[in-house]
Order: structure tokens, then sequence, then C-alpha cells
């Protein structure tokens, strides 16, 4: 039995903004690349795509032709440096060339910029020269030059503030508003996005109230910049940000977003976790934040793996329920190339709201907590297992039977666990107060790769996958509640089940 529990979405216009995170890839080509070869990223994004967002490589170092910033001379991205240092010395500033291509496809062209990015923890070669020769302008380490920790993507920093710039420093934000100021002078954007997932670390630990003003004052003055080239050229130039998922998180970090969006400052906001695809979002929290100001809500998405289509139109049909204004694509390009026709039939199916109503749906939860200094992506999964572990999840699609909408022919929980032995524990399974029969459960002694159900940065595991079938019992559109409850326990002591994985599949 299903059950309605929230209004229906907003019917208005939908937007697909598309950015393409760090912009390497658009470079891809082997050496030289040609002028054609550029703007083909661009085509194939027509009449399905809203905006493209040209994000300036790691914001650190650039692969445009910028007077301000540092040219990126690296080797791990070696011929995309070539490719782009090959159109610059023809005359072909390759962000240019891609703006006026997407003017000409009616695309609007945004410049992003990375706020305050990290990769050079990983990657030495893209320290730029100005955190070599100023470490005093950075947050940790001070006094000596900066040194990258490891390049093991499963071995995060543990204290990654050494490496970020410390906004209370005055020339760490004249040195992001001079490289705003050149891109809104120079070139003919329709828009600036900030991206302050990389990342939200501004100021020393515990300085973050004393100091958030200053951000406040950098969000003001770039508003301020594009209002005045707006004016110049008769239109309206906008500002979109990425931000931490919640608005709590926002201001803990130092970003004053109640403020900003009181004020008028933004068109657009797309909150999301660090480096995950959920589809959890609060986006409950934001709409009340957003009654009356102008600013748009984005669903947004980081792709970090060959996901299959069903985790899209999960995500698409629970901002459709919400009642957001679109979907911010992050990362898509990288595992789905715009030249390619399943890029293409994924982002027109994004877009129809028919279509997003009748396929099948994969909801994923958090795959791990991502900690970035005291800024901690906070959910329910992955969880140990003691008494009973909660997990709040959310479904968008309507789940009322109409004749010209039927309901899903089968809806199953799927859970994924770590030192679970069905044999000797004994564990109930409740879906929104009711208990779950007769769950199916395979244990795998090889180890089991989870990057295509979401959990990036994870290596293979051996675990136990828990499949229930709940297609018989209450769920509601929205929030949803489930509990894992630990009956009888075969090891004394706590903490030995984890929960690391949770989803929710609804097949037409």
């Amino acid at each position: 039995m299903f059950n309605v529990a929230t209004p229906e979405a907003a019917n208005c216009a939908w937007r697909i903004v598309y950015n393409n995170d760090g912009s390497s890839h658009v470079f891809s080509h082997p050496f030289p690349m040609s002028y054609a070869q550029l703007i083909a990223n661009i085509a194939p994004l027509a009449g399905v795509v809203d905006t493209f967002v040209y994000q300036m490589f790691s914001g650190n170092v650039f692969l445009h032709d910028t007077k301000v910033g540092e040219f990126y001379t690296g080797e791990r991205c070696q011929n995309a440096a070539q490719n782009a240092r090959h159109l610059i010395d023809q005359g072909l500033d390759p962000m240019q060339v891609l703006c006026d291509s997407a003017h000409e496809k009616g695309i609007k062209f945004f410049a992003g910029l990375r706020i305050n990015d990290l990769h050079d923890l990983w990657f030495e070669d893209l320290i730029c020269g100005m955190k070599l020769a100023h470490p005093e302008m950075l947050i940790g380490d001070k006094g000596r030059a900066p040194q990258p920790a490891s390049t093991d993507w499963d071995s995060w920093d543990p204290e990654p503030r050494r490496m970020a710039w410390n906004f209370a420093d005055s020339r760490v934000v004249a040195m992001r508003m001079a490289l705003l100021q050149e891109t809104v002078e120079n070139y003919d954007i329709d828009g600036l996005e900030i991206d302050f997932l990389r990342y939200p670390l501004f100021f020393p630990p515990g300085e973050e109230a004393q100091y958030a003003h200053i951000i406040t004052e950098l969000v003001r003055a770039t508003r301020k910049m594009l209002d005045k080239k707006g004016q110049a050229v008769g239109r309206p130039l906008e500002l979109g940000l990425i931000v931490p998922y919640s608005p709590q998180v926002c201001e803990e970090v130092g970003m004053e977003i109640h403020d900003w969006l009181a004020d008028g400052l933004l068109d657009y906001i797309a909150p999301r976790a660090t480096d995950l695809f959920l589809t959890e979002t609060p986006f409950e929290d934001w709409k009340p934040l957003l009654a009356g100001c102008g600013t748009q809500l984005l669903g947004a998405t980081f792709t970090c793996g060959k996901f299959e289509d069903d985790i899209y139109y999960a995500l698409a049909s629970r901002c459709r329920q919400v009642g957001t204004d679109g979907m911010h694509l992050f990362n898509f390009n990288y595992w789905r190339p715009p030249t390619s026709q399943e890029s293409t039939d994924l982002l027109k199916g994004l877009g129809d709201p028919a279509a997003i109503a009748l396929h099948n749906k994969h909801y994923i939860l958090a795959c791990r907590k991502h900690t970035t200094g005291s800024y901690v992506d906070r959910f329910d999964v992955p969880c140990y297992l003691e008494d009973e572990a909660r997990i709040t999840f959310f479904l968008g699609d309507d789940l009322t039977e109409t004749p010209t909408r039927p309901l899903p022919r089968r809806v199953t929980i799927q859970l994924y666990t770590q030192g679970y032995d069905s044999a000797a524990d004994e564990v109930a399974f409740v879906v929104n107060g009711q208990e779950i029969a007769s769950p199916r459960i395979h244990h795998y002694d090889e180890e089991k790769d989870l990057t295509e159900i979401g959990c990036w940065w994870t290596k293979p595991q051996q675990v136990t996958v828990t499949d229930m079938d709940v297609t018989s019992m209450s769920l509601y559109t929205g929030e949803n509640q489930f509990i894992a409850k630990l009956l009888k326990a075969h090891v004394e002591g706590p903490r030995y089940i984890v929960i690391r994985h949770f989803g929710v599949y609804v097949n037409y």
C-alpha cells in the first residue's frame, strides 16, 4: 500500500546546469587539439542543457589565457596543458572559444572558480607558486613550505587545512577577487559560479564566526561586479554557488548563507555533500530560506563513477517531488563525455518529467563520512549497528496510482553490511513501523567493488548484502524511516556490525 505525504512538486521551468569540473577534460584529445575538437564539447548539449559552467581548472593553476593567475605546467595533465597552450598561441583562448560556441547554441556560459581547492594535497604539480612562496597565507603549517601528504585516494589527509588559503589574510581575498574581476571584464560570460565545496575551509579552526564577514564581503563584491558589467552589456549577469549540503553546515564553516539569500545576492545555489552522490540532500531545510528571495534551488550531483542511469533519475525524481528549480551536474562529463549518445539520452531524460516519472530509480545514501578538518558531512550511513540503527530516506516517486500512472512493479531496500553473520546474529528490519518479512541475504567472500553504487574512494570489500522486498508495505512520497534492530549478537562487545551502504530500488 502506497501513500502520499507531500504536496505535488511545483510546475516550473526546469534548469540543468552542466559543470565540467576543472576543465581539463575538454582538452582530452591527443596533441595538437583543433578548434573543431574543442567546440565539440558544446554542440551535443544544445537543447538539453541551460547553462554550461567552465570551471577554471583547479582555481590555483589554470588552463585559459589568464594574466592574473598561474598557467598550469605540471605533468599529470600535461596533454591538457599542451593543448590549451597550443590553442592560446593560435589566438584561441579556450574559455572564450567555449563561451562563443555556447552562445551560438543558445546555452548560457558561466565561468566557475574553486574558491579554495585542495587537490594539491595529493598531486604536487597542482601546487601554485604563491603557496610555495608564501606559506604564511595558508591556514596550516605556517612558516614552512607545504608538502603534499599522499597520492593515495583512499587515504585522506587528517588535517587538510594546512594547504588551504586563509581568507583572514587580505592578500588571499585580493587574489581571489582579481581572478573574478579579470574574468568578468575580459570574457562575454553570462555569470559566475563560485564553488565553495572546493573546499569549505576558509579560516583557522574556531575562528569561522569571527571572520565570516570576510566571505560575505567577497560575495557582495562579486555581486556588485556582475551588476556593473550587466548594466554595461544590457543584460543581467548571474551569480551561482555550490555550497555545503545544509544551511547549518554553511554557517558552521563561515558562510553567512542566510544573509546572502535574504539580501538577494544569489541567482542559484546547488547544495550537496563534498564528494558524494546523494539523493537525501535536505532540500526541505533550504526551501523556507529561499521563499521570496528570487534564488533558485538546484539538486546537485557529484559524479564519481560510471553510475547507472537509475541513480540520476532517482535524484531527478526527488528534485521534482520537492520542487527544486532544476539540477546541477558536476563532473558528469568525465564519466559520460558530451559527445557520447548515452550522455545525450540521459540529459534529455533528466529534463523530461514523463521520462523521470516512469524510469527505474536507485536512491542511495552516503557511502562514507567525509571529514575535512572540523567540517564533517553528517549522514546516517555508514554507521554501526549496536542496539539499533535508524536511517531516514526519501523517495521522489509519486506513489498514487492513476489510470495513466502505474504503481512501481517492485520496491527493494538493499543493505550492505560488514561483520553481520546472518546464521548467528538476529536482526529485525523495520520500515515505517512495519517489520520486513523474509529478507534475502547474500554473503560475498570475495571483495566486492562498490563504486557503481556510489561508494567512491572505498576499496573493494567483503560484504553481506540484504535484499528486502517492501513493495506491499506503506511507503511515502518524501520522507521514510528504516530501522535495523540487533536482537541477538554472536560477538560480545559493541560495534562489530557496520552498515556500509543503503539503497532503495524502485522498478516499473
